[in-house]
């Protein structure tokens, strides 16, 4: 919850740092159960007069000098709040926005009043500017961070490998993230079960760590269970279900695999990466930035399950060759998404 994150940070770094969102949304719960500021404002999507009244009087009330838009959706109530204000207002695409067409005189308009806008990696970037109107000089690339502080190698537990069904000799492969099509665990359960039966000699452990996605996710859930019986898969696939203790699960395993579809950047990529394990990820969105185009990690294509298969077992075959790329990865984690040193590039745009 990138928004969050931010605020948090700035209110750390010491800035007067206030919250804005809609009632009852995750990042509303969220907020009601920290220490900061937060107003919460309803509206409807696209124009939407009280909301952006609202939001104009808490500006002026509060001496806000600075607006962080976490969704571009919402321009078209932000930008109308601010005119002839001397507020800069800085626009985070999260998206990845493909086959769109934003150019036309409306979305001009409400674009303009941002300052800047903070893209997360050079692909998304480029494909982002294509399908709004915004200058490339005023767009900048800094990727969502983490607390690298709280991922380390040294976190791996055997305890902990053992509840996700993995003894200190196996490999363990894993996924974090919701349950969901999208996400690509059908197909990461096809891959390894196809692994498994052309490298048998590879002590091989699979865990799916997450929730299934509210509403239609207890559909697809089953049908993974029903894809680890086919294969006989029992007693070497886990659906391990939600866990608080992510920085140990992504410490404790040996390969880490986001099989999304499409993702425009990827948390748990750079988390299991800061966590010194080894990463597989699609080639698809904005993830070859985050593996430096495989530099720091392996790449494969979206929705092939022979691809996937065949880097598990080249992997999971060669330890040393393992270990050193994640160690890579973990160096470039740590230098290019520590959320401090992000904190220092956002901030500057303020400054500028």
């Amino acid at each position: 919850m990138a928004s969050f994150q931010w605020a948090r940070i700035f209110a750390e770094q010491g800035h007067n740092s206030h919250c804005m969102c809609y009632p009852d949304s995750p990042l509303a719960e969220k907020l009601r159960h920290s220490q900061l500021i937060s107003q919460e404002i309803a509206f409807q999507q696209y124009f939407s007069p009280r909301a952006t009244w609202q939001l104009r009087q808490y500006i002026v009330r509060h001496g806000i000098d600075g607006v962080f838009l976490q969704s571009l959706k919402d321009l078209w109530v932000v930008s109308p709040a601010l005119v002839g204000l001397p507020c800069k207002l800085i626009g985070f695409a999260q998206m990845w926005l493909e086959g769109i067409n934003k150019k036309d005189f409306l979305h001009t308009l409400i674009h303009k009043r941002m300052d800047a806008l903070v893209t997360l990696t050079p692909l998304q970037s480029a494909q982002v500017l294509r399908c709004i109107p915004f200058p490339s000089e005023k767009t900048h690339v800094i990727p969502n961070s983490i607390d690298t502080r709280r991922f380390s190698p040294r976190l791996r537990s055997d305890d902990l490998r053992r509840e996700l069904g993995a003894a200190n000799s196996d490999i363990l492969v894993g996924i974090v993230g919701r349950l969901d099509p999208q996400k690509g665990q059908r197909e990461l359960i096809e891959s390894f079960a196809q692994a498994r039966r052309r490298a048998p000699q590879l002590p091989l452990k699979l865990a799916l760590v997450g929730d299934p996605t509210p509403s239609s996710g207890d559909e697809y859930r089953r049908s993974l269970e029903e894809a680890i019986k086919k294969h006989n898969l029992d007693k070497d696939v886990v659906l391990a279900g939600f866990r608080s203790d992510i920085p140990s699960v992504m410490a404790s395993l040996d390969i880490f695999v986001l099989n999304s579809y499409q993702e425009a950047f990827g948390f748990v990529l750079v988390e299991a990466m800061a966590s010194g394990t080894a990463v597989i990820a699609t080639d698809s969105g904005g993830i070859p930035d985050v593996v430096d185009d495989g530099r720091a990690g392996w790449l494969v294509p979206p929705k092939n399950i022979d691809a996937l298969a065949d880097t598990l077992i080249e992997v999971a075959s060669h330890n040393e060759r393992r270990r050193a790329r994640a160690e890579e990865g973990r160096v470039y984690a740590l230098e290019k998404f520590d959320e401090l040193g992000n904190f220092k590039k956002i901030s500057t745009l303020l400054e500028t």
